[in-house]
């Protein structure tokens, strides 16, 4: 499933730099992407993986926790996304 880098998770006052916001494309809303995997590469073929961690808002946003943390010029950048090891796909 392919989807978009949108921003980070922000509060009133805090960043928080390790969660990014991922506007998910095509995605029928029947299927939960709670724990599924994504992977963003950059231009230099750093690669950064994450786990949806839950839904923002009621659109086709998700929270994405990432290890490293995701930098601020991936934003905007395609990202693919699979469902987790211990998922099937719907």
């Amino acid at each position: 499933m392919r989807a978009i880098i949108v921003g980070y998770r922000r509060g009133p006052g805090k960043i928080y730099q390790d969660v990014a916001l991922v506007r998910v494309l095509s995605w029928d809303r029947s299927t939960d992407l709670r724990g599924w995997n994504v992977v963003a590469v950059d231009a230099k073929g750093n690669r950064y993986e994450g786990i949806v961690i839950r839904r923002h808002g009621n659109g086709d946003v998700v929270r994405v926790r990432f290890k490293p943390n995701l930098p601020g010029q991936m934003i905007g950048h395609p990202v693919d996304m699979q469902p987790g090891p211990n998922m099937k796909a719907n």
